[in-house]
């Protein structure tokens, strides 16, 4: 009698120790699909923001409020990072500035907002006074950049 209860009472605490690893098997099982899924949705985040980040690079300094579709017909017209390249061809152009000024007139890569596939807002500067611009601009084909100013407001110290 004495032997069946020792055999009974291990077999019970057997079990009890089976079903416990067992238990314990499928939350580690559960876990670790529930960590896959937060792996793939964690992964397709970082492919999305890296498409994102090649798309739209960014210009030290420099706004650029260019749609997805707008960056996309630019590189088809050859620019190759569209809102630098703009920005580029901008600080080139100070034959833009229809003033004279006590030194070269030049626009402030860090003040510069690309608006949109048309028009960009701008400060220039002479090292003295300063100034904004309303720019309008189009992109050939070949990626070229034509420029025109539509207007300007001098800042106060020039007043």
């Amino acid at each position: 009698m004495k032997e069946r209860i020792f055999w009974l009472t291990f077999v019970i605490i057997m079990g009890l120790a089976g079903a416990f690893f067992w238990m314990q098997a499928s939350r580690t099982a559960e876990e670790l699909v529930r960590a896959e899924v937060r792996d793939a949705e964690n992964q397709t985040a970082i492919t999305s923001l890296r498409e994102r980040a090649l798309l739209y690079p960014k210009t030290v300094g420099v706004e650029s409020h260019l749609r997805k579709s707008e960056v996309l017909e630019f590189k088809k017209k050859g620019l190759e990072e569209p809102a630098n390249d703009i920005v580029a061809d901008l600080m080139k152009r100070r034959d833009l500035i229809p003033l004279e000024g006590a030194l070269e007139w030049r626009f402030v890569k860090s003040d510069l907002v690309i608006l949109s596939n048309k028009w960009v807002i701008a400060t220039f500067e002479d090292g003295h006074i300063s100034g904004r611009a309303l720019l309008e601009y189009e992109v050939a084909d070949g990626g070229e950049v034509s420029w025109g100013m539509l207007t300007y407001d001098m800042g106060p110290e020039s007043r």
